[in-house]
């Protein structure tokens, strides 16, 4: 499934660049790749990379747990970066999701057996 995603993002990205360059009529300066692309491969590379070595020290369905609560940082920059405007609806959504994913990780909050460290 990795394999497909990476694929997907190749080509879209492949597509994107092919637009932007026939729209703007030349190529990407190094400067605009500095600030555009590389903070985000960096960004990209450190979700991956920590993702992977946090298996090491916590278990699969804690880990599966922390990624189902996405939404809820997802939100918070939003708000932050005023791209959502905070109401009453979202502020539940966000207790919502949090409830649940404190109520699905309890055993693993609880119970330090169930993580393995090597």
């Amino acid at each position: 499934m990795n394999t497909v995603h990476f694929a997907m993002q190749a080509v879209f990205s492949r597509l994107i660049l092919w637009y932007w360059s026939m729209k703007s009529g030349g190529t990407m300066s190094w400067t605009d790749y500095f600030i555009r692309v590389v903070p985000t491969a960096i960004a990209t590379a450190l979700d991956i990379n920590l993702s992977n070595a946090s298996l090491v020290f916590i278990s699969v369905t804690f880990a599966t747990m922390c990624k189902s609560a996405s939404p809820i940082f997802l939100l918070l920059f939003a708000f932050a970066f005023r791209l959502e405007s905070l109401s009453i609806k979202l502020l539940g959504i966000i207790l919502v999701i949090s409830i649940g994913v404190l109520l699905t990780g309890w055993g693993d909050f609880t119970n330090t057996s169930t993580a393995h460290y090597y």
